[in-house]
Order: C-alpha cells, then sequence, then structure tokens
C-alpha cells in the first residue's frame, strides 16, 4: 500500500497534468471514418484512479490477485511506471525502476503456483501408489 498509494490517478483531459488543474470542462474531439466529419463535445474534467490501485488494503490486495493471475499485469506496471506522483498525472518513462517489484511479484508468483501444483501432484501420485500396494 505505501509503495504506490496515490500513484495511479490522472485527469481525463490528457493536457491537464496536475490535480489542482483539473477543473471545469474540456472540448473532446470525435471523428466519423465513414462520413468524414467531426464532432466536439463538452466533457467535466474528473481525476480518477487508472483501473485499480494500491489506495487502501482491500484494492492493494485486488490489485495484487489480478497481477498474480497475469491479468493485464503489464498495464498496470507501465502505468505504476509512468505515474509522476501523487497529486500528478502520468509521464512515459518517469520511474523505471517500479517496474522491477512488479517483474519479481509475477515471477515469484509463478514459482509458487508452479510448486504447489507440482506438489500436490507429487501427493497424489505417492497416494495412488501407496493405496495399490
Amino acid at each position: 500500500v505505501e509503495l504506490f498509494k496515490g500513484l495511479l490517478y490522472s485527469c481525463n483531459d490528457p493536457d491537464i497534468f496536475l490535480e489542482g488543474n483539473c477543473t471545469g470542462t474540456f472540448q473532446r474531439s470525435f471523428s466519423d471514418q465513414v462520413s468524414g466529419t467531426t464532432s466536439f463535445e463538452q466533457l467535466p474534467r474528473t481525476w480518477s484512479v487508472y483501473r485499480h490501485g494500491f489506495d487502501n488494503l482491500g484494492l492493494s490486495m485486488l490489485t495484487l490477485w489480478e497481477i498474480a493471475l497475469g491479468e493485464k499485469w503489464t498495464e498496470m506496471m507501465f502505468a505504476t511506471v509512468d505515474s509522476a506522483g501523487p497529486g500528478k498525472g502520468f509521464v512515459p518513462h518517469y520511474a523505471q525502476h517500479r517496474a522491477l517489484f512488479f517483474i519479481g511479484f509475477v515471477i515469484m508468483g509463478n514459482f509458487l503456483s508452479i510448486n504447489i501444483f507440482v506438489g500436490y501432484l507429487a501427493h497424489q501420485f505417492r497416494s495412488v501408489k501407496h493405496a495399490l500396494e
């Protein structure tokens, strides 16, 4: 929780970097490929979290569970690497050392799950062998 708390927030307006500036509204353009027209929509700016996060213990456990399952863990890793800090948006490759945590967690998680699976299989084979003797 303490390592990544508050890091995964950003404004829905890509031109805004700081949380304090993420107020008011902005225009987002939508282009129609078929008709070749462009339309604009007025949207309110919101400061929101990217997917999950590490803001409390429950959310951290859910995020780590998703990473351990291998489900989009690279997206979460890159979002954490790109985060410039609490109250700030994303900057590409801002803190690359944060990737080491995710890579280590995935390696250890996969190693642990493989060991549990192989241990269970060995136990079952031993049980069957003793039952046949």
